[in-house]
């Protein structure tokens, strides 16, 4: 356009005579009609500039709700995460129950369950016969486990077996039970000896690393049961008329005895697969 109005400037400045006024009217009209598309594309591109903001905007909004969005679910990857890692809370709590753990409320928790298997569940801890022979083991309180965790866990876990304790040993004090005058003693050779309540008990005996039987066996009485590791050193457990047979015969208990025996087995008698004795320390 801008060429075409300067060409008719030419042309009218040709035909008046180089009029030097004419020209400058031609020029300044082809200046004025070159000035409105220079305005209209400035709007144009105004608006487009503004689209474009607004459209810049838009994604910034939607990148700001992604953002979001993500950072929402971030805690729970993270809690994902966090319950992967409570793996080393096993390890802290087998650490604890060595004697190397840690002693945060979850590992304390832990190790208190995993002290309750191995005191409540026969065989549930390795032991050797070498074990069984390491010390003296002394009288400490009342021994109960169950044959098997199906039948702990039917009985009501680990606060069923720490009830049976408790109410015999309502009755073992009655038995004199103590950790002076019953201990068990066993020696690599097969020999054990033995005394419950202060009545003297010797023998042979073998014992079973895989099942943890034990036999027993005296001059004139034989016994059989379990020996096994427990979180503070061994028990001892027989099925209960097999003990108190024992205790009845190195205690030679009077009626009053043979009444508390009775209170013994009512007790026992509403568990399946208990097996009761004596929980002893070194």
């Amino acid at each position: 356009m801008r060429k075409v109005f300067l060409m008719a400037a030419l042309v009218l400045a040709s035909t008046s005579g180089s009029n030097v006024c004419a020209m400058n009217e031609a020029v300044q009209e082809a200046s004025l009609s070159e000035l409105m598309p220079v305005k209209k594309t400035t709007k144009k591109t105004s608006k487009k500039k503004t689209t474009t903001k607004k459209t810049t905007a838009k994604k910034t909004t939607s990148s700001s709700t992604a953002t979001s969005s993500a950072a929402a679910s971030t805690p729970t990857s993270a809690t994902t995460n966090s319950g992967y890692s409570a793996g080393s809370v096993v390890a802290g709590v087998l650490g604890g129950l060595l004697g190397g753990g840690t002693t945060t409320g979850s590992s304390s928790t832990g190790s208190s369950i995993i002290s309750g298997i191995l005191n409540n569940v026969i065989g549930s801890a390795t032991f050797s016969q070498a074990d069984l022979c390491a010390h003296t083991w002394k009288y400490s309180k009342p021994g109960c486990a169950f044959t098997s965790e199906n039948l702990l866990a039917k009985a009501g876990g680990e606060i069923a077996a720490s009830k049976i304790e408790e109410d015999l040993s309502k009755y073992y004090s009655k038995f004199g039970f103590s950790n002076s005058n019953t201990y068990f003693t066993f020696k690599t050779d097969g020999t054990f000896a033995a005394k419950i309540d202060g009545k003297s008990w010797n023998g042979t005996y073998t014992f079973d690393e895989k099942t943890h039987a034990i036999q027993l066996k005296g001059l004139l009485l034989s016994a059989s049961g379990f020996a096994t590791r427990t979180a503070n050193g061994i028990s001892l457990l027989f099925e209960q008329k097999k003990l108190l047979t024992l205790v009845k015969t190195l205690s030679k208990l009077n009626l009053t005895g043979s009444t508390t025996m009775s209170a013994v087995s009512s007790i026992v008698d509403n568990y399946d697969g208990v097996r009761i004795g004596f929980e002893m320390t070194k």
